[in-house]
């Protein structure tokens, strides 16, 4: 009989997806069962739901005892000395009828991996309820299952015998243990690279990537471990690879149940167990009224490339690298191209600021790695909804068809002004420079031409024509002014000046690049406007 209070702390501790897992229910299933709501309909699976409450219960009790986690015990449940590891939740699974296949695809690499995936699928579920005090990793549910398994032997044996992969390791050891190789990487990682731990590493990565992109199933698991191997053996064998990059934005809230397909990438939402991957001080803020996340995620690329050479304990670390500087360039530039679309594409007055927080690369070669840094945006948040999908979508898609590289200081200042200067004369600042980059001159006189220019592109009235323009002139001699030493402005009034400078900036952008593509390579741009318009 089902014992309600050690079932709730069961489902308070590991979650209900194992048990679901397990017995071959829904997690709501599993939920209501294990709060005595209602019986499983069929016996067999009320069976092997008290039964499996009662081992994770004494699983618990256990950890206490021991002053272990409890999850550490988890991982090795099942195990039994001189045997190959089997999960004891697939075999569960398997008598409730449920399907337990990860593939069989004939590729002597892959097959062994989806072995091992299969065993310790059950113990990645419970991973988004870990406690952060506790960091848990797919490594460590990993190490029960790997030692020593035949799936571990035969994966460890197919590398070796691989065509490409076998270029990892130059000069392989007696046995996996002893075989290694220091590997330089795009990424800007370098370090040694261990036959035996090979497997774990793809098994992590291929983890983070189904719980980023927010879906953690068996056929996404499998068909991400199949898309690492594949572009493993491909930067093996010198090509030059492209590996899954996931960035953080934040003061942006994206709430819709569907992703947004760009030219740049993919925009998600967060799932709110998707922020255990994150440290804390990298998560998006949570409105505490609504719940809303204050983020959202960009999926994109980045080019992969590695060099190999033999190294063993004990020799000297080979003098290898790969600079990685164009790669995160690359990178930037599309980040910059995303917080950019949402600058422009919403009229909204401070303009919306987009703001990156964190970025993950996934690297088939680490078990991981974060950047990140706290952010405090300048500008208020934005909620972005359905109708303004299509918006975004049109600007990632101008912005990245054309060439603007003449303007790129303007694009930069434009965006520290929105998500980085908290100080609203340093806005203010770049702001203006933003005016600078896109209609200034080493000639002539720089008030006149820039406040011209900008005035021609953004009003077709003679008279507010010269009105706009001795605004904008009063503006930059302020900015000038500050710059060269003169007092600053109070809060309140750089506040309205960043503000406004800010409109101005992005409104003339924005004209330029729907308008005047043409001109966004031509240095004459500010005098032919002026001319022409």
């Amino acid at each position: 009989m089902l014992n309600p209070d050690a079932a709730a702390k069961v489902i308070q501790y590991f979650g209900p997806r194992i048990i679901a897992y397990s017995v071959n229910v829904s997690p709501k299933e599993a939920e209501r069962a294990c709060q005595g709501e209602t019986a499983l309909e069929a016996k067999e699976q009320q069976e092997s739901l008290v039964q499996l409450v009662e081992a994770l219960s004494q699983v618990l009790t256990a950890g206490r005892a021991q002053d272990v986690p409890p999850l550490v015990l988890l991982s090795r449940l099942g195990a039994a000395p001189g045997k190959p590891y089997a999960s004891p939740f697939v075999s569960l699974r398997e008598r409730n009828g449920g399907d337990v296949d990860f593939g069989d695809t004939g590729d002597p690499v892959l097959d062994p991996l989806l072995a091992l995936a299969r065993q310790i699928y059950p113990i990645l579920l419970v991973l988004p309820y870990v406690p952060e005090d506790y960091p848990f990793s797919v490594s460590s549910a990993a190490i029960p299952v790997i030692f020593g398994h035949p799936s571990q032997t035969a994966f460890d044996t197919a590398v070796l015998s691989d065509h490409d992969l076998s270029a990892l390791f130059p000069n392989p050891g007696a046995d996996a243990l002893s075989t290694s190789s220091y590997v330089a990487r795009s990424t800007g990682e370098s370090g040694t690279l261990q036959l035996s731990v090979l497997s774990s590493t793809l098994l992590q990565q291929a983890y983070v990537i189904c719980r980023l992109r927010g879906v953690l199933s068996p056929g996404a698991l499998s068909e991400n471990l199949k898309d690492l191997v594949g572009l493993l053996r491909g930067a093996a064998s010198g090509s030059r690879m492209r590996i899954r990059a996931f960035v953080g934005f934040t003061n942006v809230s994206f709430e819709m149940e569907e992703s947004l397909d760009l030219a740049l990438g993919t925009l998600r939402r967060y799932e709110s167990a998707q922020l255990e991957l994150l440290p804390p001080t990298a998560r998006p803020p949570v409105r505490g009224d609504t719940g809303e996340v204050l983020g959202f995620i960009l999926e994109s690329d980045y080019d992969f490339a590695i060099r190999a050479e033999s190294w063993a304990p004990g020799d000297q670390v080979p003098d290898i690298s790969i600079d990685p500087t164009r790669f995160h360039r690359a990178l930037d530039l599309k980040c910059e191209s995303i917080a950019l679309s949402f600058a422009l594409a919403f009229d909204r007055d401070p303009p919306v600021g987009a703001v990156r927080t964190w970025t993950m690369l996934i690297d088939p070669l680490s078990h991981g790695g974060i950047s990140w840094r706290e952010s405090r945006p300048p500008v208020p948040p934005y909620r972005m909804v359905e109708s303004d999908k299509p918006r975004v979508g049109e600007w990632t898609a101008r912005l990245n068809s054309v060439d603007d590289r003449p303007i790129a200081i303007a694009r930069r200042r434009l965006l520290s002004a929105l998500t980085e200067r908290l100080d609203p004369v340093d806005g203010f600042i770049d702001a203006v420079i933003t005016w600078e980059n896109m209609f200034g001159s080493r000639q002539g006189e720089s008030t006149l031409r820039i406040s011209s220019a900008m005035a021609s592109l953004l009003e077709s009235d003679v008279q507010r024509r010269l009105e706009l323009s001795k605004e904008i002139a009063d503006l930059y001699g302020s900015r000038s002014a500050v710059l060269h030493g003169g007092t600053e402005p109070s809060l309140a009034q750089a506040s309205e000046y960043r503000d406004r400078s800010l409109n101005l900036a992005t409104k003339s952008m924005k004209r330029m690049y729907v308008d005047f593509p043409n001109l966004l390579t031509d240095k004459d741009r500010a005098r032919i406007l002026i001319l022409s318009l």
